[in-house]
């Protein structure tokens, strides 16, 4: 009776024991199944690099080399070799814009440059072409078109110092001592400059008197003079800029006079003709 005892309890040992085995198997298998689903809900994500542009230079000529060919230029431009005989030189040169041809090699330049005169500054704009070599790896002038007004900075402490002069009147060589302008008041606005003056003259004979007051514009320009301004002709020529205005007026008989100003850094000095 104890032998069949023992014998029963071995079998249900052995039971148990497969059963542990069995469930232990059984969680190991879901624990990997829960892993791998884990694993397919939440894949690793993946990090997008964003590349760097990259810049693309503007081919074309460049602002030295279009300084090196100043004096080439000069040659085709009369209002840029007018204004670096009076100051010598740009202030300021730069290459505003670029349309390059990569068939022609061909670069369409717009250039601007800054001078400074005794009354402010002036910009001016040219627009030029070169061309590039391969071989050489430089640019070669071509042509260039009349240099163009752009701006006008005043200087006011400058222009406000003009302010109650008096300009002495001359008719052809003399001086008319009994005939002048007044500058009364200067109003600057961006790069117009008005003057407010007050002005008579006697044209003498059978002309009469022509005088009152006048808001007139003036406007730099490139002044050759080759005389003094007592009327001494000079053997060369003096270049600089003044600032100048013409006003026609009429007479007290209905005569036309026309009234020529002149300013410039040293004198000013009007004139008026028949």
């Amino acid at each position: 009776m104890k032998r069949k005892n023992k014998e029963l309890i071995y079998v249900l040992a052995g039971i148990l024991l497969v059963a542990v085995l069995l469930i232990i198997l059984y969680r190991h298998d879901s624990d990997t199944d829960r892993h791998e689903d884990n694993n397919e809900s939440k894949p690793t994500p993946t990090v997008e690099v964003e590349a760097e542009p990259t810049e693309t230079p503007v081919f074309g000529v460049s602002e030295g080399q279009i300084a090196m060919d100043i004096d080439e230029m000069m040659m085709t431009d009369e209002h840029l070799a007018g204004v670096c005989r009076v100051i010598g030189g740009y202030e300021t040169l730069e290459v505003v814009s670029h349309d390059y041809d990569e068939a022609s090699q061909i670069d369409n330049a717009r250039m601007e440059y800054w001078f400074k005169t005794w009354f402010g500054r002036i910009k001016y704009s040219k627009q030029c072409s070169y061309q590039y070599s391969k071989d050489s790896g430089l640019w070669d002038f071509l042509s260039g078109e009349e240099s163009e007004l752009e701006d006008i900075q005043y200087d006011e402490e400058i222009m406000n110092s003009l302010i109650g002069n008096t300009i002495d009147l001359y008719y052809g060589f003399r001086n008319r001592k009994d005939s002048a302008v007044l500058i009364n008041t200067i109003e600057i606005s961006g790069w117009n400059c008005y003057m407010d003056i007050s002005y008579g003259f006697d044209r003498g004979g059978d002309k009469g008197w022509v005088g009152g007051d006048e808001r007139i514009e003036v406007y730099p320009q490139l002044a050759e003079r080759h005389y003094t301004i007592h009327g001494w002709i000079s053997d060369s020529p003096t270049f600089n800029f003044e600032l100048s205005c013409n006003v026609t007026k009429t007479d007290e008989y209905g005569n036309e006079a026309k009234l020529y100003i002149e300013i410039g850094p040293d004198e000013m000095s009007a004139h008026y003709y028949d």
